[in-house]
């Protein structure tokens, strides 16, 4: 079992961490979780600054984007890609067209099972990223 879940078990949903000269808050509860996001992400959106990130993505790759007006235009439109009637109309074509390519794939050269998994998983995501690419914008 893993150690957190212990924690969570004998400390409850919400516990701190002494981290060096920081504390982490571990929240293991879902509700909690749900009701910080969802009521209250506003206050929790801050990012601390990465070199790094900043570095790779020039800031503006949305899961390291601090929160302001561009991350929230950015969001909306990822948003309104991925809605769920979008994924189930559009994505679950791609996808089972890409399960069929595999299931093939599987059966021509079985002893290449990894790299056929890798071109499924790769293949969407990158379709996925060009017609998301491509929507913007237009």
């Amino acid at each position: 079992m893993c150690r957190f879940t212990e924690w969570a078990k004998k400390y409850g949903g919400i516990y701190s961490l002494k981290m060096g000269t920081g504390t982490a808050l571990v929240i293991t509860d879902r509700e909690v979780v749900k009701r910080l996001l969802d009521k209250k992400s506003s206050i929790y959106s801050y990012r601390p600054p990465s070199y790094v990130c900043d570095l790779i993505t020039s800031g503006d790759h949305l899961l390291v984007m601090q929160y302001n007006e561009t991350w929230r235009k950015f969001r909306k439109l990822i948003h309104k890609f991925f809605l769920e009637s979008a994924c189930e109309k559009k994505h679950i074509v791609l996808q089972n067209a890409e399960a069929t390519q595999m299931m093939r794939d599987f059966l021509v050269a079985p002893q290449d099972h990894m790299e056929h998994t890798k071109r499924y998983s790769n293949s969407i995501i990158m379709t996925l990223r060009k017609s998301t690419i491509s929507s913007l914008v237009i």
